[in-house]
């Protein structure tokens, strides 16, 4: 078993005012950062021990805190509903809290670091990580809580491109999500698409009216002409039901 040097001296950070979730390392290692009961997420030199920054204030205690791949956004999850991205650096906020329906839990970034996924009492969302804008719907997929449902992996487990989520929802109950995640550019024709539905009647199902009648002599053509395996253009040939 190894043993350390003689002439090292262990250090010890500053321990925040409450008791604190685990810390959670940057990609590199350099840096670590921690949530508080107190409200208070707080930033680390790995090797020192030394704050890096002044804590970043919440109005509630913190559930979750994680870096994006690239260790530059920290981003927190807060009890009071609310999620936050910071720079990793300085801690200054990169956006303003992000309002979510219910408590915040846990927060996952796609490996790509595009999005990340936060998971509340309600459901989930997807924002991103750039700016903190939603890319997709609050999708609802209520929780339960107790005895063992504190386990963060237990709340979100989600693949690496973020298209599939498996949700703990109570002790023996769980659900799993396929969700689009389109990383291409939208193509030229997509506005036509999205006039073309807006027009669409809804049948009694509320499935949209797939007569041609409200879409364009040329957009099916366009649409066909781009690569199958694209979110957009599977999308809209499932929309408008052409082969």
């Amino acid at each position: 078993m190894p043993t350390p040097a003689k002439n090292s001296t262990p250090s010890r950070a500053t321990p925040t005012p409450s008791s604190a979730p685990p810390g959670v390392p940057t990609p590199d290692a350099r840096r670590i950062a921690t949530a508080s009961y107190d409200g208070t997420a707080r930033l680390w030199d790995a090797r020192t021990g030394k704050a890096l920054c002044p804590h970043m204030p919440h109005a509630s205690w913190l559930s979750h805190i994680t870096f994006n791949p690239d260790g530059t956004r920290l981003a927190t999850a807060c009890r009071d509903g609310t999620a936050r991205l910071w720079n990793s650096k300085d801690g200054t906020p990169l956006t303003p809290p992000l309002t979510q329906p219910d408590t915040a839990q846990t927060i996952h970034f796609t490996t790509d670091g595009l999005v990340f996924l936060v998971r509340t009492h309600a459901g989930f969302r997807f924002y991103e990580s750039a700016t903190g804008d939603p890319v997709t719907i609050d999708y609802e997929e209520k929780m339960a809580s107790g005895i063992g449902m504190d386990s963060e992996n237990y709340h979100a487990i989600m693949n690496a491109d973020g298209t599939c989520v498996f949700l703990g929802l109570a002790m023996n109950d769980s659900a799993r999500w396929q969700i689009a995640q389109p990383r291409d550019p939208a193509p030229e024709w997509f506005p036509d698409l999205l006039e073309s539905l807006a027009m669409m009647a809804l049948d009694p199902t509320g499935t949209p009216s797939r007569g041609p009648q409200h879409v364009s002599r040329d957009l099916p053509a366009r649409i066909l002409a781009g690569a199958p395996a694209q979110t957009h253009h599977a999308w809209a040939r499932n929309a408008l039901g052409i082969d």
